[in-house]
């Protein structure tokens, strides 16, 4: 069987470059943050050239001079931007575009790798990473809001999962899945603070879930030498980001961005039924100018389809693979809790409240569900012929109603970015200014000096003395 009938990985990049396409083939920008993370890479370019290596600093006049933006931030992930815009030929927006594109490949890859492990074959192994490209959350941190930081450390968890469980499970350590293990743990340490935290949570509940499934059966003895190569590599992977990661953990709960949540219940404001129920995926931009572009629409169709197979198959299925399901669909409804149920954080430490907004969880109810259809794929692949061409037909019409509603929504994200409560419309070439940006933040960003020492009072200072 070739490799491209096996894992029909023309699906995948067929929706990939639909997804992708007002990425590659316009020069416009998207949603708030995208401009300031353009920004970031571009900065990072500037210090790797004249010190040839990454720095922890910008000197702005909006934040003054030595302000530790790279020392609280991804720089794993800027120092990689940079790195390739030298590469490129001093193409800073290009690189920039082209890591959002490596994500949306990481993304669809990781979850096919998993699947492939876990047996599926032709285009059922393509579905699990479809349901994560085309998930309104995604979409919305791609381009409704243009995260690179979440979005690149969100790509990392389904590839870290699939190496991790390749090293344990193949006859041999091979060393694509240690390579692997490093790359995603680089990624996923070196790119966004809260994703870090969350995603390992994310990652730990579906360990929990792996034994609690298959513990009664009876597991085989603990592989100890794998387990310390994958702990090595995922060392290895943190290790090339500890230069900043040493001063993000020394002194990060002394910024002033620290303590915007302390103590403070993370507030559900997005979870009205007609933004998390609605396929249609509408924003909430009544609201705030902020969330024009943002919409949190739940991937509830391929749930459906997941629990109605599941449903019609049970019985006589291994005991393990009922007990994995019913706990991957546990882990999504926790998820799902913290998103809608503000009292669900009453119960939890205040260091998980450092989050910003509990719509960020929608994208591990993405993963959840993600590994939810998955595991249904399994069943439904050895379901009697007429239930399985039922279940195919339903499958594919949902999947293709996902592909172009995920195509509608990266185009219809406006470029502009908000300015007090105007929206300001970028043009064509406002790419270019950001670039062009060396010692001013781009107009785009509204610093607040998040990342300002607060642990100790400050000293007056004569204006003449202040740079």
């Amino acid at each position: 069987m070739t490799f491209v009938r096996r894992t029909a990985v023309w699906i995948p990049a067929a929706v990939v470059s639909l997804i992708a396409t007002p990425l590659i083939a316009t020069n416009r920008t998207f949603g708030h943050d995208w401009t300031l993370h353009l920004w970031l890479v571009r900065q990072q370019q500037l210090n790797i050239e004249s010190m040839w290596h990454p720095g922890l600093f910008v000197s702005v006049r909006q934040v003054g001079v030595f302000y530790p933006m790279f020392a609280f931030v991804g720089s794993g992930l800027y120092t990689v931007g940079g790195c390739l815009a030298i590469l490129l030929g001093d193409r800073p927006v290009l690189a920039y575009k082209l890591l959002f594109v490596a994500g949306l490949c990481l993304a669809c890859g990781g979850m096919t790798w998993l699947s492939l492990q876990l047996g599926l074959r032709g285009w059922r192994s393509q579905v699990p990473g479809l349901v994560v490209v085309t998930g309104a959350y995604f979409i919305t941190d791609l381009a409704g809001r243009g995260d690179l930081g979440e979005f690149m450390a969100l790509t990392a968890v389904p590839v870290l999962i699939a190496a991790g469980r390749s090293v344990f499970t193949s006859p041999r350590i091979r060393a694509r899945d240690l390579i692997a293990a490093v790359g995603a743990a680089f990624l996923l340490t070196g790119s966004h603070n809260i994703t870090l935290m969350w995603g390992s949570i994310f990652i730990v509940l579906l360990a929990i879930v792996c034994l609690v499934a298959f513990l009664p059966s009876g597991l085989p003895p603990v592989p100890w030498s794998r387990l310390a190569g994958l702990a090595e590599s995922g060392a290895i992977g943190a290790g090339l980001n500890a230069w900043y990661l040493f001063p993000d953990l020394r002194y990060g709960l002394d910024t002033s961005v620290a303590h915007q949540s302390e103590n403070r219940v993370p507030q559900t404001v997005l979870a009205a039924p007609s933004f998390l129920w609605n396929p249609l995926r509408p924003s909430a931009h009544v609201i705030s100018p902020f969330q024009r572009d943002l919409r949190y629409s739940l991937p509830w169709m391929f749930a459906l389809w997941a629990l109605t197979v599941a449903a019609l198959l049970w019985k006589n299925r291994e005991r393990s693979s009922q007990r994995a399901l019913v706990g991957v669909f546990g882990v999504a409804l926790v998820y799902l809790a913290l998103i809608i149920w503000q009292g669900a954080w009453n119960s939890l430490p205040h260091i998980l409240y450092n989050l910003q907004f509990p719509s960020r969880l929608h994208a591990y109810v993405l993963l959840a569900t993600a590994l939810l259809v998955l595991l249904a794929l399994r069943w439904q692949a050895t379901a009697p012929e007429r239930l399985k061409r039922s279940t195919t037909i339903a499958l594919v019409a949902v999947t293709v109603f996902n592909v172009g509603a995920a195509t509608w929504q990266v185009w219809r994200v406006r470029s502009e970015y908000i300015r007090g409560p105007r929206e300001v419309v970028t043009g064509k070439t406002f790419a270019d200014q950001v670039v062009a940006s060396r010692y001013s933040a781009p107009v785009s960003w509204s610093p607040k000096n998040e990342f300002l020492d607060v642990s100790t009072p400050r000293i007056a200072t004569k204006a003449s003395r202040v740079l």
